[in-house]
């Protein structure tokens, strides 16, 4: 067998690959540990097309490697961003929030950067022991060639996903994980439980294991026995095997409880056999040694039953099932979601029937009977996991899209609700009524709360978010630049075009000179959406930044509405003080940013020390003394 190819190596970047000095500089300017100047994107050449299944030693390729921007929220550009609440998940913390985002890199699922492409060891190693993955005995397949591409862009990252949760479950003193893979019938989970089981056991031999939801079906002979109603009369719950009712959910649990509390334990757990179509007892073997158990199924991510959308009110049977599935999914250090395309999905499974003997009419039946009715269930999980990936109809392992759910701490927001695009010019000599030809046009971002963003940004280790209102080109532009300095945005999109400040530097004289477009006024509809969504965001927040002049439409009541709304533990900060009276009786404020000047006219007192004394006493919160 040919050695592996020594073309796999990261190669000099063509100078117009990062677009040009400007796309350079706005990476640069971004602070560590964000500023990842590691490989997220591949540019692949081979003499065979990418959707052809090649195995590392026929592939041919040059890895150009790009610096990664963080999640954008661009309404017609990459990325697609929504904060909401920490919830449904059995790890979430009452005290964290989830910025859930729509990419196609799942390295956002990793705190750490991805590995350095100049030693390319793993990804090699990784592609050998994957370029032919058995699957005779899963009942899907002969074998299976995973590409290096999907290697490095699906498999890498969640395997360093999974090798975080081990490392935060031995911080916390437990030395076992349960990983769930969902997904509907067909979509690739078991496929991908396996082949991350042969990956994450080249990282620590025998340390993972994977245990199927299939196994904890009820047996046949209980599902003939039983019944269900139907459209066209009662039915035997058998025809529905498959659906959420037909699984043992209270072994199911017990043995991930089982593996959860009894790591030092040998455990042995049931296993499905797809030639007696049966459950059998005792087949899958965890040892102390097993630190990692992938649990693949159904249902086995996903929400209560009592949040589901498409669900009637339970009975009191139902209740009990239901909360041991919740029970299923708390037990979950994490939980990855494979959404595939529906069409290749209905293919995959009349195949699969039919390899069964079933007619063609009979699998149709059942595909509309059981698995189109699981897929529509499993649409509402989607917000549950860690990581939702939507395959294409070519199937394999590279996503068209990844939703990526980040659990990270408490996070620091900021409005900076009058924004502004910083154009600065730059002239030899600056004359009146004359024509001066510049030397130099920059644009930037402008604005006094985006500045404080920006800093807080390279300060703070949670998360930053930014609010404000955006419109026309300008505030398209502005998105842009801060989704690539690594902020996170909540952004209300308006009619209006986001103001202009020009600086005017003039190298004869040395100085600046300043004009700033006048802010146009905001509708009223704009404002209260956007402190509507603010008031929820601001609960998990534990600073909030208000800087900055107000612009027109936009009252000092919505400074403290959203100061009232935090908890009691956000500290509170104010940039500036004119028409800030509501807010500032309130003493909600912590910390008040004025100059010597304004604290005298703020209080009225004539010297410094009297109108600082009276600030605090007046304005400021207790727990700004």
């Amino acid at each position: 067998m040919p050695g592996l190819p020594s073309v796999l190596r990261p190669q000099a970047a063509h100078p117009g690959t990062l677009s040009g000095c400007d796309t350079v500089s706005r990476f640069a300017s971004r602070r560590a540990p964000r500023d990842r100047q590691t490989p997220v994107k591949a540019t692949w050449t081979s003499k065979h097309t990418l959707s052809q299944r090649l195995s590392p030693t026929q592939i041919a390729c040059r890895i150009k490697f790009l610096p990664r921007p963080r999640p954008t929220v661009s309404k017609t550009q990459r990325r697609q961003m929504r904060v909401s609440a920490a919830a449904g998940t059995g790890n979430a913390d009452p005290d964290s929030w989830s910025l859930v985002e729509s990419t196609s890199d799942l390295w956002e699922l990793v705190d750490l950067p991805p590995p350095p492409p100049a030693r390319h060891t793993e990804l090699i190693e990784l592609g050998k022991l994957l370029k032919e993955v058995d699957l005779e005995a899963d009942g899907i397949g002969a074998s299976l060639a995973v590409s290096l591409e999907e290697v490095y862009h699906t498999i890498m990252p969640l395997v360093h996903y999974i090798l975080q949760k081990k490392r935060d479950a031995l911080a916390d003193g437990r030395s076992r994980v349960l990983i769930g893979i969902g997904g509907s019938g067909g979509s690739g989970k078991t496929t991908l439980a396996k082949v991350l089981r042969i990956a994450l056991n080249y990282y620590e031999a025998n340390s993972t294991e994977v245990l199927g939801m299939d196994a904890y079906h009820l047996p046949n002979a209980e599902l003939e026995a039983r019944t269900v109603a139907a459209p066209g009369g009662e039915v035997s719950l058998r025809t529905l095997k498959g659906t959420i009712g037909t699984f043992d959910v209270s072994a199911l649990l017990d043995d991930l409880e089982r593996l959860q509390l009894n790591a030092a334990e040998s455990i042995s757990l049931p296993e499905y056999d797809r030639n007696l179509h049966e459950p059998a007892p005792d087949r899958v073997q965890v040892d102390q040694k097993v630190s990692i158990v992938l649990v693949e199924g159904l249902f086995v991510v996903g929400d209560t039953s009592e949040q589901s959308t498409n669900r009637a009110p339970a009975s009191a049977a139902g209740q009990v099932a239901d909360a041991m599935w919740t029970g299923v999914h708390r037990v979950m250090d994490a939980g990855v979601i494979i959404s595939g395309h529906q069409p290749t999905i209905r293919e995959r499974m009349l195949i699969r029937q039919t390899r069964q003997r079933r007619s063609l009419s009979a699998a149709e039946a059942h595909y509309d009977r059981v698995d189109a009715v699981n897929a529509r269930q499993l649409a509402d999980r989607h917000p549950h996991a860690d990581a939702v990936l939507h395959m294409g109809a070519n199937g394999g392992f590279l996503p068209q899209q990844v939703e990526v759910r980040m659990k990270r701490g408490p996070s620091v927001l900021v409005l900076g609700l009058n924004a502004a695009l910083q154009k600065t010019i730059t002239v030899p000599e600056l004359k009146k009524g004359g024509v001066v030809r510049a030397d130099d046009v920059a644009f930037s971002v402008g604005g006094k709360g985006q500045g404080a963003a920006r800093a807080a940004s390279a300060c703070a280790e949670s998360a930053v978010l930014l609010a404000h209102f955006l419109g026309g080109q300008s505030g398209q532009f502005l998105q842009q630049q801060i989704s690539d300095l690594g902020i996170y945005q909540v952004t209300r999109e308006v009619q209006c075009t986001t103001r202009t400040a020009t600086t005017i530097l003039c190298l004869a004289s040395g100085t600046a000179t300043e004009v700033i477009d006048p802010s146009l006024p905001l509708q009223k509809s704009d404002v209260a959406g956007l402190l509507e969504d603010l008031k929820e965001s601001v609960v998990d927040c534990r600073a909030l930044g208000l800087c900055g002049t107000l612009p027109p439409g936009v009252t000092a009541e919505f400074y403290r509405e959203l100061a009232m709304a935090a908890p009691p533990s956000t500290r509170v900060l104010l940039d500036g003080y004119r028409e800030m009276d509501s807010l500032l009786v309130s003493k909600r404020v912590d910390v008040l940013k004025i100059n010597s000047e304004e604290v005298m006219a703020l209080t009225g007192e004539t010297d410094v020390p009297s109108a600082v004394a009276a600030c605090f006493e007046k304005y400021l919160s207790p727990s700004a003394h």
